[in-house]
């Protein structure tokens, strides 16, 4: 229906969809068509969701150039539009995708910037995106073999993403 609006609007729950289905070339295929969409109409802040759908995607591949790319395109637009809670999901994916790269200490620095945000955000959601970086860093730490850290991060994730809520914040 011509409506870039309203793709726009679904792209996140698609994109979404499409990872749990497996779809990945979907979900690059949308997700390029979604870049493209934003850049024409001027949604700008649709654009770091996007980049770090499509750096998973290419992290998990093995694409980690192409994982990089997207993500340093979606810092650059969260800069520009201070959007600092894309700026921490984007450089917690940019640990990750360095540290499935081998590059660990990269992946800490990532994990550090992000981590000195976090007073920048809602107190309500400051919990959940500590935890998920702290996630990360338990990766970090098992991938250095280092069990003791690791569990220690994981632990704490853990229990901030309680099965018992009725009505979590974040799933």
């Amino acid at each position: 229906q011509a409506r870039p609006d309203v793709f726009l609007s679904i792209l996140p729950a698609l994109l979404y969809y499409l990872d749990t289905a497996g779809d990945w070339v979907g979900l690059l295929t949308f997700g390029q068509v979604g870049l493209e969409l934003a850049a024409l109409t001027g949604s700008s802040q649709e654009i770091p969701r996007i980049q770090c759908a499509l750096a998973w995607v290419h992290g998990q591949q093995g694409r980690y150039q192409e994982a990089e790319h997207a993500l340093e395109s979606g810092l650059a637009i969260t800069h520009q539009i201070g959007d600092v809670i894309w700026q921490i999901e984007l450089l917690g994916r940019y640990s990750q995708t360095v540290r499935r790269h081998g590059e660990l200490s990269k992946a800490e620095e990532y994990f550090r910037q992000a981590f000195k945000l976090l007073g920048a955000i809602p107190e309500r959601q400051t919990p959940y995106i500590r935890a998920d970086l702290e996630y990360e860093m338990g990766k970090i730490a098992r991938d250095r073999g280092d069990w003791k850290t690791a569990g220690h991060y994981f632990f704490t994730a853990r229990s901030v993403f309680s099965i018992d809520e009725d009505s979590p914040l974040f799933n």
